[in-house]
């Protein structure tokens, strides 16, 4: 039965010029983890609305006692007429005279999904799903009982979410307020969460299915709270909380009052005696220069979005979803923690309104988008007055009354590809400054002094006398508009930026509102219809269904933003994928769920277009390999992640053309120790005429990388790796091991030779891996090494790994031209060692 049809005894039963409730439509909507909710309704005699999403509406049964978390209680359960999505969020007053006259409160809110299939459970009688909500969690089952097919049961299985003895009139939130028992279960946060960011657009969309909110003037602030403690992380992740006593109190009374523990996402504000949020204030109560008479009881944290909360990852929900969740807390936050409001009524209207009351601007979400942690159009943000951050250069010397310093010199960030960044000037900055600020400023400018001008090419500030400054300071300035030359106009200062790091600073683009696309729809069930044109993207004219589904819920990239990658790196990619057989890590759901390598493609499969098949004598089945940028693409539809590569290419399959050692340390080794590591292997292999290059891989270690002109065997490569391996542990056994026993490595690096066999293999540069954080197998120059930064792990990723590689383009260019042929006398020389 349709959506429409289902609903024919809905809208019978009511008049819809006399009652608030929702007319409802068609919905084509079916997503993976449906909505639930339960509404409280006192009409004749106080009963429980228990709604569950199917199909496009929600199929609804009337709970005279309410839902149970205690598995021996079982709740009758009479199902009535499906109700529209719209009635979902309903709440009200239903007329006298009216069916079901009487109030209705929303009393959980949440997602569910069927542990089996549910059309089949519906029909036999037998439904068991899983909810997450507020009040209600665990698995559940809905039992047809013996005589009226309306007639069922309602219970709770036992799991670590029952509750003996709980009833509905009398039930805590449930996530807000876990029981012992339920928080012994939960899994613990992800270590890191990278943030969801907003577009800048010029006006808000006057398509519907959004929600909007106030822009505040402050700091964004993540709070990762877990056994106990609570941690406040800016937005390029550093701790907040140790900063000042205000922020260390906030910090406890979340812990406190939150023990069940996650992941919540909101800004830091100061507000003024119009209710306004100051930045100013902000600045002047948490820096070391602020008063120290400062009350520090007008700090506030605003919260709007819970990206995982109680063992569950809640980023793959819709918004509305999450905000359900974040709204069964309420109750339990502490003093000057609160929830963001809704603002009513459309975009534009908002947007006036906003600017009359001389807020900073509004925030605007679609509904039904989930928590990516990137810079989406599922967040757009539109201000009243034009501000942004930019990088501080130099300074100006002071005129007349004024001290310390005459203007900030201003600029951005550049890039374009294949050359390194540059600090483009943007104009100066002298208004807005408080003396206090002035001296502050001054003192930090002049500890990070240089004598050259960081902005390329350098202002023309004729009868100025200018210094310069490393830039490494971000100030937030409004101003009115831009010259023709591109300066800023009529600029004043607001503040320091902390809480941005100077490199990320970029001229921020203005999307138009007639860009933006629909709200994104989520993935649909297998087996239902095809996804819709906001659920499909296409590269290299690679079809990408299910864009938006969520690979990677850690960082919160999607499906179509690791095609993207993979689509603007292909170039780069294919020289190193030419003619060689691949092996494949295939994660179809995600990396959350299950994920496998697959070495053959199946003769009986469909070949995608910019693939060949790789026929390998001794194998059953053909490998495959890419031939064109399309190729890349197509495998990822296809659910792969990461691709590695054979150490020979097309049509010599048995001559190896490259060496990989992969440098695989205990965990505990620091990152110099890695470093000196790597170059030893390359001085050792320097002895031997032999020129290496480096890779990080996405992991805990560090390849190292030979060329080869193509004439040795691969048993002659294997025997001079394995000896070189050998001779090296031998030297040093307290650093290297060359065994592949566990215990021999606890604190050494296990010189990994194995991947010089005919069909192992080694990650492909610029490969992505199926890892926390999205991280990215990246070419590095050997003085990388020389640095402090750790390039292990996920310090390249999918969101920056494009920015590195259009800086360091040419990085492994002269890796054909080094290509040298193994002497046999180095082979037999190893194989002796």
């Amino acid at each position: 039965m349709s959506a429409k049809d289902a609903l024919q005894r809905y809208r019978a039963r009511r008049d819809f010029h006399k009652t608030p409730e929702p007319a409802g439509r068609a919905a084509r909507r079916a997503h993976a983890d449906g909505c639930y909710v339960v509404q409280r309704h006192h009409a004749s005699h106080l009963h429980y609305d228990f709604r569950l999403e199917l199909d496009g509406v929600l199929k609804s049964w009337a709970v005279p006692k309410g839902p149970s978390l205690d598995p021996a209680v079982k709740r009758l359960a009479g199902q009535v007429e499906d109700h529209p999505l719209g009635y979902a969020s309903f709440e009200g007053e239903i007329p006298a005279g009216q069916y079901g006259a009487g109030q209705v409160r929303i009393w959980d809110r949440g997602t569910w999904q069927p542990l089996d299939d549910a059309h089949a459970g519906l029909q036999r009688g037998r439904l068991r799903f899983r909810l997450l909500g507020g009040r209600l969690a665990g698995d559940w089952i809905l039992v047809r009982t013996s005589g009226k097919d309306t007639q069922w049961l309602l219970r709770k299985t036992a799991d670590a979410f029952a509750l003996p003895g709980h009833d509905a009139e009398h039930a805590p939130a449930a996530l807000a307020a876990p029981s012992r028992k339920r928080r012994r279960a939960t899994a613990a946060p992800p270590a890191t969460l990278a943030p969801q960011l907003a577009t800048l657009v010029d006006a808000p969309p006057e398509t519907p299915g959004w929600r909007y909110e106030i822009k505040y003037d402050g700091y964004r602030m993540l709070c990762r709270i877990h056994d106990g403690k609570a941690q406040l992380l800016s937005r390029n992740g550093l701790a907040w909380e140790h900063r000042t006593p205000a922020l260390a109190a906030l910090a406890e009374g979340l812990a406190r009052a939150l023990p069940a523990g996650g992941w919540l996402d909101g800004e830091l504000v100061v507000f003024d005696a119009h209710g306004h949020s100051s930045f100013g204030a902000l600045q002047a109560m948490l820096s070391a220069e602020g008063p120290a008479d400062s009350d520090a009881s007008r700090l506030h944290y605003v919260l709007f979005d819970i990206p995982w909360w109680d063992g569950r990852d809640l980023r793959s929900l819709p918004l509305s979803q999450r905000r359900a969740v974040l709204e069964s807390l309420a109750p339990a936050l502490p003093p000057h923690v609160q929830l963001s409001t809704e603002l009513p009524g459309d975009g534009p209207t908002v947007w006036a309104a906003a600017c009359a009351l001389h807020l900073e601007g509004v925030i605007g979400k679609q509904q039904d988008a989930a928590y990516s942690g990137r810079r989406t159009t599922a967040w757009i943000k539109i201000k009243c007055r034009p501000r942004a951050e930019f990088v501080i250069g130099g300074w100006t010397e002071p005129k007349g009354q004024r001290i310390h310093l005459g203007a900030l010199l201003l600029g951005v960030w550049a890039r374009s590809s294949g050359k390194p960044a540059t600090l483009r000037y943007v104009g100066r900055v002298g208004s807005g400054f408080s003396r206090a600020q002035l001296s502050a400023l001054h003192q930090r400018l002049v500890r990070e002094r240089r004598a050259r001008s960081p902005f390329a090419p350098p202002p023309r500030l004729a009868g100025e006398q200018v210094h310069w400054t490393r830039p490494v300071l971000v100030a937030e300035v409004t101003y009115t508009g831009w010259t023709t030359d591109r300066l800023l106009r009529q600029a004043a200062f607001a503040g320091l930026r902390p809480d941005k790091a100077a490199n990320e600073i970029e001229e921020e683009a203005t999307m138009s509102a007639s860009q933006l696309a629909q709200p994104a729809k989520r993935p649909r069930q297998s087996g239902r219809s095809s996804a819709s044109s906001a659920d499909t993207a296409a590269w290299h004219g690679v079809r990408i269904t299910h864009a938006e589904r969520v690979v990677f819920p850690d960082a919160g990239f999607t499906k179509g933003e690791l095609a993207r990658y993979y689509a603007g790196v292909a170039g780069w990619m294919l020289p190193w994928l030419h003619g060689r057989p691949l092996s494949l890590m295939r994660c179809p759901q995600g990396t959350q769920r299950t994920c496998f390598f697959q070495k053959h493609w199946a003769l009986a499969q469909t070949l995608p277009e910019g693939l060949m098949r790789v026929d390998v004598p001794g194998e059953d089945a053909p490998y495959i390999a890419v031939q064109s940028e399309a190729g890349i693409v197509a495998l990822v539809q296809h659910g792969v992640i990461e691709l590695h590569q054979w150490g020979a290419t097309l049509p010599r399959l048995d001559r190896p053309d490259q060496i990989t050692f992969d440098l695989d340390p205990d965990p505990a080794l620091s990152w110099r120790v890695i470093a000196d590591a790597a170059r030893l292997v390359r001085g050792t292999l320097e002895e031997f005429e032999l020129q290496s290059f480096l890779r990080s891989t996405g992991g805990k270690g560090l390849h190292v990388v030979v060329p080869l002109r193509r004439g040795r065997s691969w048993e002659e490569v294997k025997t001079f790796a394995r000896g070189l391996a050998q001779h090296l542990s031998g030297l040093m056994p307290e650093r290297f091991t060359a065994s592949m026993s566990k215990s021999r490595r606890h604190g050494r690096i296990f010189i990994d030779y194995l991947r010089n066999s005919a069909g192992n293999t080694a990650i492909v540069p610029y490969a992505v891996r199926a890892r926390a954080g999205a991280p990215v197998a990246m070419p590095l120059a050997w003085d990388a090494l020389d640095g402090k930064t750790d390039l292990r792990g996920a310090h390249f990723h999918i969101g920056n790994a494009m920015r590195h590689l259009e800086e360091h383009a040419a990085l492994w260019d002269t890796f054909n031209a080094a290509r040298t042929t193994l002497a046999v006398r180095h082979v037999r020389l190893m194989a002796d060692a």
